[in-house]
Order: structure tokens, then sequence, then C-alpha cells
């Protein structure tokens, strides 16, 4: 996909050659920590926690949140509905923090992206919210309906440790001479 694309790309004007490694999502931070690898290309969200943590490169993608929810439930039409509903979410994520911050949510978080939908076909769910590109990719079809919030926005960056300092101004180096 897209972050494969751009991690070999990366590396490639770093020198080095990718190497991937898998991990749990809410395991990503605390690997790079650990030293399992040197950057994570994931996803990763820019948020103030984890930048006390490591240091992020400058964002290389921005995005939004969205609702998905069951074609024939029309109870959600926007953020606010999903108040005393149970939804689905990822765990770690700026969707977990925003739907914990409506209130009163049964909130359901997962470690993969498929499930919460597939909980939400079944009814266990009353909504999904993630990331739009991935409602987009894995919500798409005439059973359910996506609802973009807008006012949910958020960039995405590469994380490194905080004292590879040389290696983060070389990946915004790299990053500036790929977007030009």
């Amino acid at each position: 996909g897209f972050e494969v694309d751009l991690a070999d790309a990366l590396a490639a004007r770093l020198g080095r050659k990718a190497r991937f490694v898998q991990n749990q999502w809410d395991g990503l931070v605390p690997g790079l920590e650990r030293g399992e690898y040197d950057v994570v290309v994931n996803g990763l969200e820019i948020t103030a926690e984890r930048a006390e943590k490591i240091t992020f490169s400058n964002p290389y993608f921005y995005s939004t949140l969205t609702i998905t929810r069951r074609i024939d439930d029309a109870r959600i039409e926007r953020a606010e509905n999903l108040r005393g509903l149970r939804v689905g979410v990822l765990k770690v994520t700026v969707a977990e923090r925003y739907v914990e911050s409506l209130g009163n949510v049964t909130i359901s978080s997962y470690d993969g992206q498929v499930q919460p939908y597939i909980d939400l076909a079944l009814d266990r769910l009353d909504a999904v919210v993630m990331d739009t590109p991935i409602a987009l990719y894995y919500a798409a079809g005439p059973q359910v309906r996506n609802t973009e919030i807008p006012a949910a926005r958020m960039a995405f960056g590469i994380g490194m440790r905080k004292n590879d300092v040389a290696l983060a101004q070389s990946v915004n180096a790299a990053l500036d001479s790929m977007r030009r």
C-alpha cells in the first residue's frame, strides 16, 4: 500500500533498505523505544502524548475521521448522535480519544481494522469510527453509510526515537525532496 511505497522510497533516499517488522498497533511506539526498528511508518497520528515519547517527522499525510453505520440505522447523522450507542474504534488512536471525549458512548477497542466492521454488520456495534481512508476502504457498499467528521482532522508522521536527531533531519529532508 501507500505507506509501504513511502517507506521504500524513503529508505532509498536515505541509502538504506527498508526492513518491515510486524507488530501490534499499540506496540509500535514501545517497540521503537526498545530499538526493535529505527522508524515507524504505519498511520501514526501525531499527538502531544506521543510527541512526549518520540520525535515525529513533518506530516506526510492528513486525514479526518469517519463514522460508519448500517444503512438501515438513521439515528446517526453526526458525531453527537453516538452518545448512548456502541461504537468500535482502533486501540490507542485519535478515533478512540475522540469518541471517548463525546461521553456516554460504549466503546469497543480493536487491534485490527476488519473486525469492527464485521461486528457492525452482525449488529454487535451501532457504528464504527476510523480514519477516513480506512473507512472508505473497508466500509464501502450498499449496506453501510459513511459520514465524515471534518472537525476531527489529524496529521500523520514518521516516528523516531528522541535521541535520533540526525535521522529525523534526514527523514524530513527526504520527505521534502519527495514532495518536490
